[in-house]
Order: C-alpha cells, then sequence, then structure tokens
C-alpha cells in the first residue's frame, strides 16, 4: 500500500490571501460612500463632566454640613456637662448643713 503525502495547506495559500486583498478593498470603498455619523460622544463627554463637577461639590457640601453638625452637637454636649457640674457644685454647696468633706445627706438632725 502506498502512502501518499499531501503537502499541509496554510492558511495563508494564495487563494485566501487574494481572497483577503479583494474583501479588503470592496470594504474600503464601501467606507468611503457611507456619510459620517455623529453620535454625540462629545456632547455626552461634556454632560458627564458637568454632572461629574455638580457631583462633587454635593458631596463636598455634604461632608461640610456633617462637619459643622457634629462640631455643634459637641458644642452642646460639652455645655450640658459644664452646666451639669456647674448646678452640683452650687447645690452641693448650698445644700443647708453641708460642710467640707461631708455630704450633706449624712448630718443626724438632732446635733
Amino acid at each position: 500500500m502506498a502512502t501518499m503525502l499531501a503537502e499541509p495547506v496554510s492558511a495563508f495559500s494564495e487563494s485566501t490571501t487574494s481572497r483577503f486583498v479583494t474583501t479588503t478593498a470592496s470594504a474600503l470603498s464601501a467606507t468611503n460612500t457611507l456619510p459620517t455619523l455623529h453620535f454625540g460622544f462629545d456632547d455626552l463627554r461634556a454632560r458627564m463632566n458637568h454632572f461629574t463637577q455638580r457631583f462633587d461639590d454635593f458631596i463636598e457640601q455634604g461632608r461640610r454640613r456633617v462637619l459643622e453638625e457634629r462640631n455643634q452637637f459637641r458644642m452642646r454636649l460639652a455645655q450640658v456637662q459644664g452646666s451639669s457640674v456647674q448646678r452640683r457644685r452650687i447645690q452641693s454647696c448650698a445644700a443647708p448643713g453641708a460642710r467640707r468633706g461631708t455630704p450633706a445627706d449624712h448630718t443626724s438632725p438632732g446635733r
């Protein structure tokens, strides 16, 4: 039995290459005849940039507002704590029979 060895067929054989060139040439001529389309990408990019700027401003204002509210809350809390300490001091000093070092409610009533 005789075995025939065939030459491997290349993907870039002459017939395939010539067909590719013909297709490319016809595609180029078709592209030249088509009208140019304007999809508005420049307008979309400008609108997106404008939105990004407005969004960044919104976030920055929100951060400032939260920071300001937090600072005001801390100031009010410090004032409340300070006034309650002052009230306790005033109450302990103004209580009848209060002496330094002994609480007023531990004094005996008969003395």
